[in-house]
């Protein structure tokens, strides 16, 4: 597996239980398998020193920032999704001027938010309660990692069959976040 400087890279699988391939799709078969039998798997880890492995995310979801770093959105989503005012977040990559940078979008726990503000939040109470939310959580993070853009849904994601939310299927718009001007 060729890895990062942190030693992050594509995990690779290879066993009895590893596909043949793709029935009649030469082509797919040797983007995804190696002739020595190694499955690309799409998953992004690293091993640490008792050979235990950790899953960072995946290879597709890989946010490329303007110096070359890369930040996972899982591993930022597993950190802010522990807020009690955040049902759930999807940290993606937001083209700002023809730079990638890393954005996110919030589904608010409205209830807590009202509660911690002692009134009925607004939709201007809300952006401004998660914003100052990011703000904070950013000092945590190297400053190629912090969030620069912060969105707050005004409904639900749009989800898979199995639940999870989908990543294409989310778009930042007037119909879909808080305050966002085109």
């Amino acid at each position: 597996m060729d890895q990062d400087e942190y030693g992050i890279g594509e995990i690779l699988f290879k066993g009895p239980n590893v596909m043949l391939g793709y029935y009649d799709m030469p082509e797919e078969t040797a983007r995804v398998i190696e002739p020595d039998g190694f499955m690309h798997t799409g998953d992004l880890g690293y091993a640490d020193k008792d050979g235990w492995l950790y899953l960072t995310g995946r290879k597709k979801n890989v946010i490329v920032t303007k110096t070359g770093e890369n930040v996972y959105p899982e591993e930022i989503e597993d950190i802010i999704s522990g807020y009690a005012a955040i049902d759930e977040c999807m940290v993606f990559p937001y083209h700002d001027n023809g730079e990638e940078t890393v954005a996110i979008q919030i589904l608010p726990v409205k209830e807590v938010v009202e509660t911690r503000l002692g009134h009925e939040a607004s939709e201007e109470d809300l952006d401004k309660y998660f914003t100052d939310l990011v703000k904070e959580f950013n000092q945590r993070l190297a400053p190629y990692k912090r969030i620069k853009h912060v969105f707050v849904r005004k409904q639900d994601f749009v989800r898979t069959t199995t639940r999870k939310i989908r990543r294409q299927d989310n778009p930042v718009s007037a119909e879909t976040v808080i305050g966002f001007e085109e």
